[in-house]
């Protein structure tokens, strides 16, 4: 898998579906080449910051964010190293503080907040 000419896991990289040019599939090789309108940065999920993804609200730095899910996909350590998203693929980002998941009917507890993200 390629995007703009450059090899990519697909399976661990969200981009936005707006700024897709052009697919094409060659399924004798099995390659498929994404081209985008506008090549983009894509930012990696390990170093996700609140209050970079909130400039506007007051959040404490020191919050930890215990649990990433992306899509209803729970990215665990090894995912966190590896995903990348085009920021502008994200639809939106919610912080479920860990006060009211560890006061709800969960399972587990949590030692940080969970954030949630939606891409388009």
């Amino acid at each position: 898998m390629f995007v703009d000419s450059e090899k990519m896991d697909l399976e661990t990289v969200f981009l936005d579906k707006d700024n897709i040019e052009n697919i094409q599939i060659d399924k004798r090789t099995r390659v498929l080449k994404i081209t985008q309108l506008k090549p983009t940065e894509l930012f990696e999920i390990k170093n996700f910051k609140l209050d970079s993804l909130f400039p506007d609200r007051k959040i404490e730095a020191k919050r930890k964010i215990d649990l990433i899910i992306i899509d209803g996909i729970p990215m665990t350590d090894s995912l966190k190293e590896k995903t990348k998203i085009d920021l502008n693929a994200i639809e939106s980002i919610s912080i479920v503080t860990q006060e009211k998941m560890n006061n709800s009917t969960f399972e587990r507890r949590y030692n940080g907040d969970l954030l949630l993200i939606m891409t388009k």
